[in-house]
C-alpha cells in the first residue's frame, strides 16, 4: 500500500479514481466516512486481478474534464460528466481502453480547458502543453499522442498548472 495523492477539499466535492489496467470511479466525497489518523480508511474501488490505482483527483464542479494519460504517452480528456457516479469501493467502469499500443493508464487529472499539462518520461523527458489543445474523446477510447517517446522510455506522471479563469 502506498499514497498515491492527497487532495484538499471541502467536504463537498466527488473523486475520481484510475487504476493501470483503464478501470475508473467516480464517488462521491460524502461516501467516506471520516476516521483517525491511524486507521486503514475505506477502499475507492474494488480491483481486479494485477490491477492497481494510479490515481485520483477531486471534482469541485461539473465544467471539467478527466484527463488520462498512459506509459506510451497516449492521453485524451473526457467530461466528467461520462464518469456516472457510484458508490464508493464499487468495480468502476472502463475509462480508458487499453491495448498494447497503449500501454499501462500512468496517471489522471481532473483538468479545465484554460490550465497546463506536464507530461514526464522515466528517462526525463518533459513536455508542456495546453488542455485545450487536447482533443476531448468519449470514455472508452485510446485517444491521440501527448508525448512521442523512444521505445525503452515511459510516462510516468503527469502535473497540472492551474490557470486562472480568463473572463
Amino acid at each position: 500500500e502506498e499514497l498515491i495523492r492527497v487532495k484538499v477539499t471541502d467536504g463537498s466535492a466527488s473523486i475520481v479514481m484510475a487504476t493501470r489496467k483503464g478501470m475508473a470511479i467516480h464517488f462521491r466525497e460524502q461516501d467516506v466516512r471520516c476516521m483517525g489518523r491511524s486507521a486503514h480508511g475505506v477502499k475507492g474501488i474494488r480491483l481486479g486481478p494485477d490491477d492497481s490505482v494510479v490515481a485520483m483527483d477531486a471534482v469541485t464542479d461539473r465544467d471539467c474534464d478527466v484527463l488520462t494519460v498512459t506509459e506510451k504517452g497516449k492521453g485524451k480528456r473526457t467530461a466528467v460528466h461520462e464518469y456516472a457516479l457510484q458508490t464508493r469501493g464499487g468495480k468502476g467502469r472502463l475509462g480508458y481502453k487499453v491495448t498494447q499500443k497503449t500501454g499501462f493508464v500512468a496517471d489522471m487529472a481532473v483538468v479545465h480547458p484554460q490550465d497546463g499539462l506536464y507530461v514526464i518520461s522515466a528517462k526525463g523527458k518533459r513536455i508542456r502543453k495546453d488542455v485545450n489543445r487536447l482533443p476531448r474523446y468519449a470514455r472508452v477510447t485510446q485517444g491521440v499522442y501527448v508525448m512521442r517517446l523512444r521505445e525503452e522510455d515511459r510516462v510516468t506522471s503527469i502535473a497540472v498548472e492551474k490557470m486562472a479563469c480568463k473572463k
